[in-house]
């Protein structure tokens, strides 16, 4: 294949227009990236408020099982608190 003034010139228009082209879609891309970011973000938020939920509930389970633990025994009238046998 002879490269001719046309030849050279097609094909310079072809990556042109390809360069062209990423560039305009390259905004988009841009904002579809920022949008997932921002959803990676938001899922990040929910995870913490999960996680400290749940600890929040796993310490009030845990002081609730120490708290029937150390109730006083009705045999020494309530006066010391003796721990439970689970």
């Amino acid at each position: 294949m002879e490269l001719s003034f046309y030849n050279l010139n097609s094909i310079c228009k072809e990556k042109f227009a390809f360069i062209e082209l990423l560039l305009f879609h390259r905004k988009s891309i841009m904002e579809i990236d920022n949008h997932i970011l921002s959803l990676s973000m938001e899922f990040e938020k929910q995870t913490l408020v999960i996680s400290e939920w749940e600890s929040q509930k796993s310490k009030v389970m845990f002081e609730k099982k120490i708290e029937k633990r150390m109730r006083p025994s009705r045999v020494n009238s309530g006066l010391v608190a003796q721990p439970q046998k689970v």
